[in-house]
């Protein structure tokens, strides 16, 4: 599944794959704008992270169409909280980020806020068996998504001044 829905994205950016992340969920809801107008998402909830899509070609569940989807925006789920909002809408935040999505069908609703809920909780469960990782994760939006993957544990500035370390030490030898 995980397979399927990296190739559906535009040149497969971001990279998405990664052994232990899970698709938990998929599907179209419709993001609620700040002038209350509704445009239509591909959602996707995975093991570690939440993810919309805009819809560039039609696509199901667990296929693969060639530049289907657009990535517009990561939530790392360890800094996610999902809140029910009037029936038939919830809103997800990260930090100081936060989305407002809706479906017409209530259920559909309030599976989504179950399935973020309990992908919440056990993210944070599994982590705190692990190492600590860094806790610069913070919410991707459209120019900083092609920064995803391996260099996303570091913060901009700090991974620049990392980099400049490494140089000047380099240059020393």
């Amino acid at each position: 599944m995980l397979i399927n829905l990296h190739n559906s994205l535009v040149n497969r950016s971001p990279n998405i794959v990664k052994p232990s992340r899970k698709v938990i969920k998929e599907g179209i809801l419709h993001k609620v704008t700040r002038n209350g107008t509704e445009i239509k998402r591909y959602c996707v909830l995975m093991s570690d992270i939440f993810m919309y899509c805009k819809v560039v070609k039609e696509r199901t569940p667990n296929t693969v169409v060639e530049n289907s989807l657009e990535c517009c925006c990561i939530f790392p789920l360890k800094k996610c909280k999902v809140y029910e909002l009037l029936p038939g809408n919830f809103k997800i935040t990260c930090q100081s980020d936060g989305i407002i999505f809706s479906s017409q069908d209530l259920q559909v609703c309030r599976a989504w806020v179950g399935f973020l809920r309990d992908a919440i909780d056990l993210h944070i469960q599994c982590r705190k068996t692990l190492r600590k990782e860094s806790s610069k994760r913070t919410p991707l939006r459209k120019k900083e998504i092609k920064n995803f993957g391996d260099d996303y544990m570091l913060s901009p500035k700090h991974k620049k001044s990392v980099s400049y370390f490494l140089i000047l030490k380099f240059k020393k030898l």
